[in-house]
Formats: C-alpha cells, sequence, structure tokens
C-alpha cells in the first residue's frame, strides 16, 4: 500500500471518529434540554391512568366499570375520572365486610341507574326549574344560574350545591354548570352526597355500612336499615311512604346488580311504609 493510500485511509477513520463524537453530543444535549433544569418536576402526561390498588378501585375495576355502565356516556363519565374523584371521598366502598362493600357499589349503581340511565345522561332531561330555594339564606342562588340535576345522582337544589361546594373542591354554587364540565367534578357531587348526613337524615352510606341506628322517631316513620331508606334520602318526599314506579325501579336494578355482583341484597328493601325524612 502506498503512501498516499495510507494518509487517504487515516483522514477517512478520523473523519467518521469525530462524526460519530458530535453525534453522541447533540443526543446528551437534547437529552438534557428534555429533562429541565435540576429539581424541575415533570408534568404529568395526559391521559395517564390513576392507579386503582387501593380504596374502591380495589374493588371497582376497569373491567367492571365497565360491566356495571355498558351503555354510559363513554366521554365523559369515565373509569379515571371515577377513581380520581373517590380519593376525595375514601370510606366509598371501602368500609365494612367484603360482602358489605359490594353491596354498597350495587346500590350506588342501582340508584344511578334510576337517576342517569347508568350514567348516559350527565344533567337532567327537563331543564324548565331553576330548583332555587329562596329561603335558603347560607347557599343563595347565583342570580341568573339553575340547579337542575347534574352529575350522575343528579344534584340538584342551591343548598345542596352550597353544602357540596366545600367537599368538592370547587364553587359549585356559583357555577352550577362546573358540574356538567367536568367528570371528576361530576363524580365528586356524586360521593358528596352519598357520603354527607344533614341532620337526622343518615348518609346512604352509613346505612349501608349498618352504622345508622334508626331513632324513635325513624321507627315510627316505619324506618328501617337497608335499601329502602337509601330511596327515602334520595328522594323520599316523591317516592316513599307509597308505592311508585320510580322506586320499584331502584329496587329492581338494586336486585339485578346485587346478583350481577354475587351479593345478597340484605332486609328492608322497599320504603312504601316509610314516610319521607
Amino acid at each position: 500500500m502506498g503512501t498516499a493510500t495510507v494518509v487517504a485511509v487515516l483522514v477517512a477513520v478520523v473523519s467518521l471518529l469525530l462524526l460519530q463524537l458530535l453525534e453522541l453530543s447533540d443526543t446528551t444535549a437534547v437529552a438534557a434540554s428534555s429533562a429541565g433544569p435540576p429539581g424541575a418536576s415533570t408534568p404529568p402526561s395526559v391521559g395517564v391512568a390513576p392507579t386503582s390498588d387501593s380504596g374502591v378501585g380495589a374493588l371497582v375495576t376497569r373491567q367492571l366499570f365497565d360491566e356495571l355502565y355498558p351503555n354510559r356516556n363513554k366521554s365523559f363519565y369515565t373509569y379515571d375520572s371515577f377513581i380520581a374523584a373517590a380519593r376525595a371521598f375514601p370510606t366509598f366502598g371501602t368500609q365494612g365486610s367484603h360482602k358489605t362493600r359490594v353491596r354498597e357499589i350495587a346500590a350506588y349503581s342501582a340508584h344511578v341507574q334510576q337517576e342517569t340511565a347508568g350514567l348516559f345522561y350527565v344533567e337532567e332531561i327537563d331543564q324548565s326549574s331553576n330548583y332555587c330555594d329562596n329561603t335558603s339564606i347560607q347557599y343563595p342562588c347565583a342570580p341568573g344560574q339553575k340547579y337542575f340535576g347534574r352529575g350522575p345522582l343528579q344534584l340538584s337544589w342551591n343548598y345542596n350545591y352550597g353544602a357540596a361546594s366545600a367537599k368538592v373542591g370547587a364553587n359549585i354554587l356559583a357555577q352550577p354548570y362546573l358540574v356538567s364540565q367536568d367528570p371528576i367534578l361530576a363524580f365528586k357531587s356524586s360521593f358528596y352526597f352519598w357520603t354527607s348526613g344533614s341532620g337526622t337524615i343518615p348518609s346512604i352510606h352509613e346505612v349501608l355500612i349498618g352504622k345508622w341506628k334508626p331513632s324513635k322517631a325513624d321507627q315510627e316513620a316505619g324506618r328501617k336499615p337497608g335499601f329502602g331508606v337509601t330511596i327515602d334520602i334520595i328522594n323520599g318526599g316523591l317516592e316513599c311512604g307509597k308505592v311508585t314506579p320510580q322506586a320499584q325501579n331502584r329496587v329492581k336494578y338494586f336486585k339485578q346488580f346485587c346478583k350481577q355482583l354475587n351479593v345478597s341484597t340484605g332486609p328492608n328493601l322497599s320504603c312504601a311504609t316509610m314516610q319521607p325524612f
């Protein structure tokens, strides 16, 4: 091999090495730029599903959620929103025996079926009424706003929106329409109502886990622990103390979900003989 040829080969080798070094330098620079300055937090990825191995997610998996609400509005009522909202109400579906927790999910699903056709509707169909109780001094209605049913349990009335605001992390008394725009807020509104009592009215959650004990007044009004009292809490003024198709539907749905989840219904399913709270 001649001298000129050797020199040419050496030049080619050196050039190749320099090119590889430059490419490595560029890659390192890009990686450092993407990482951001030291100590900077990485923003969460949009659409990443939350973990579901704790809280109600340990019971209601993504697959079960799909099976419970196959006809839901999938663009709004998502499993991730359900889990994220439930974290703000950690007692929901997590207290008592396994049977008790499963029965609570069946009861929640039954009322959701009646109120929103299984998470199909986000807002009440008939929005002609503003559901404003002007006697509520603590939670006055915001000008121009309506408090018709929104969310999985169709939260209604200004006093309910007002009381829920502090629990759901948004001023839905002033801006009730937010419940229809934010799925996490919508689920939170239902969990708030589910886990919150008022005065002598127990929470639905307390009834289902066996914590509620009927007072003398409750006993005289025919109220006994069981699914029937949960109907009384939700809409007793219209559906209880008599036989109504709405209450009968709730009982029917409850039985169906209990069968689907392989859990017994427990006693006192009807509120027909219970006086409204």
